[in-house]
């Protein structure tokens, strides 16, 4: 259990209205307002899919929407991959959607926090089907329908989470490279995207303030969203640090190799785009420059997240949560170099899928690892507790304080308690935890 996460569960059940719990920022974000209300609905689902699971008798501290956006992502994926690549087979996009499964940010990542990253991930997958729909259609049949479901996925996926307003710009980027503007599908396509934008920006600056004010009863803390350009960009360390942070997690996707790893294959995958065949002229190395831009943009992104959070770059904090979309990325550019390698050789075809089911098999073998630096992270009494907060959430009839927990874990199974059995149990009232998030707004402590 995740030390922020027990806060939450505990905020979702508590006795305040519907509303109050989706667009409370002081109680969802610690003050800093992010625009993210789409992830608050779901982490108040996975709070009471928490309490049916201790009313079943099956406690468990999972997240259920990470479960299930995981699962359409891989599936979506699994499908998109020989459609974008038609060299690849079902069997190689399913080699490729394991490798993107394998991954600690996807394996130690379904605990009960914020579903953000998760629904940025599979939205992102339901956007780009939408994209591939429109762009790909030569004879502009595509339905404002496509163009609708477009605009409704990118939206949803700006207010999961600040992640999802950047993948915007990627989709956005990609579709100017591979299909420019001129087709009117692909120009449907660049106005969904963009109305999105502009959805997203008149909610973070109008609507969502005024609907969390309304909740807290004091307006939200907005300068968490501010991206000082000079301090992100203009400190040289900022960039060492990504850099390493962005080899290290195309590394964990190609075999948990590592830095030398993710580095060798990002390699590979621009001689893989740079000999890709081209068709007319002005078609000539088009992919490749394609392939440079969204590098660009991703390593950026990278610098952007670092300067912001500088725990993202703990030993735990590489492996799990931030990555997952990252991850569907890295999953689509491989899958289009791997198809470039097949149109120069064919009898790469063997090696190339013995190198995936090798890779996999190391990720895997190396997921006991991986696991030991998470549990003995920043987060271990948490971790080393959990199992006694899942004891204690079974069941009303034995008092919280046998259960030998931390005032925060029992804050929690007394949430839990209370929703799924209308009582806490014997034994003294719990008393509220105070939080000490690693990121809190308006105040130096909190209240």
């Amino acid at each position: 259990m995740h030390y922020e996460g027990q806060f939450f569960l505990s905020n979702f059940l508590d006795g305040r209205g519907l509303f109050q719990k989706i667009f409370s920022t002081h109680f969802n974000n610690w003050d800093c307002y992010q625009a993210r209300e789409v992830s608050f609905l779901f982490g108040l689902f996975d709070s009471q899919a928490i309490v049916l699971g201790a009313r079943l008798g099956v406690s468990f501290l999972h997240s259920a929407t990470f479960v299930v956006s995981i699962f359409v992502t891989a599936v979506l994926l699994w499908r998109l991959i020989p459609r974008i690549a038609p060299r690849l087979t079902t069997t190689d996009s399913g080699l490729l959607v394991s490798l993107m499964l394998v991954t600690p940010a996807v394996e130690l990542s379904s605990y009960y926090y914020r579903p953000a990253k998760a629904l940025v991930a599979v939205l992102l997958m339901m956007a780009s089907w939408q994209v591939f729909r429109l762009t790909s259609d030569a004879q502009g049949r595509s339905s404002r329908r496509d163009a609708a479901l477009l605009l409704v996925c990118a939206i949803l996926m700006a207010l999961s989470d600040p992640q999802g307003v950047f993948f915007i710009l990627v989709l956005i980027a990609v579709i100017a490279g591979f299909a420019g503007f001129r087709a009117r599908p692909v120009r449907l396509a660049h106005l969904s995207l963009f109305s999105a934008l502009v959805a997203y920006t008149m909610w973070r600056i109008a609507i969502g303030p005024k609907l969390s004010l309304i909740a807290d009863g004091f307006e939200p803390d907005s300068t968490y969203e501010r991206v000082p350009v000079r301090y992100t960009f203009g400190q040289l360390h900022h960039y060492t640090s990504a850099l390493s942070l962005w080899l290290d997690n195309i590394g964990h996707f190609f075999g948990n190799s590592g830095v030398i790893g993710g580095a060798a294959c990002l390699i590979l995958a621009g001689a893989a785009y740079w000999i890709r065949p081209a068709g007319p002229k002005l078609q000539k190395r088009r992919s490749f420059v394609v392939l440079l831009v969204v590098a660009g943009m991703l390593f950026a992104f990278y610098v952007a997240m670092y300067a912001k959070l500088t725990s993202i770059t703990w030993a735990e904090s590489r492996l799990v949560y931030y990555w997952m979309p990252s991850m569907v990325v890295i999953a689509i550019i491989a899958s289009v170099a791997i198809d470039s390698s097949f149109a120069v050789s064919r009898r790469l075809r063997t090696p190339v899928t013995l190198a995936l089911g090798l890779m996999i098999c190391t990720s895997v073998l190396s997921l006991p690892r991986l696991a030991e630096v998470v549990t003995n992270g920043e987060q271990r009494i948490m971790i080393a507790e959990s199992g006694r907060v899942r004891d204690c959430m079974g069941s009303a009839k034995g008092s919280i304080a046998g259960y030998q927990l931390t005032a925060a874990g029992a804050q929690a199974c007394s949430a839990v308690r209370m929703a799924a059995f209308g009582s806490a149990g014997p034994g003294p009232a719990i008393t509220a935890a105070v939080p000490n998030p690693l990121l809190w707004c308006r105040r130096a402590q909190p209240r």
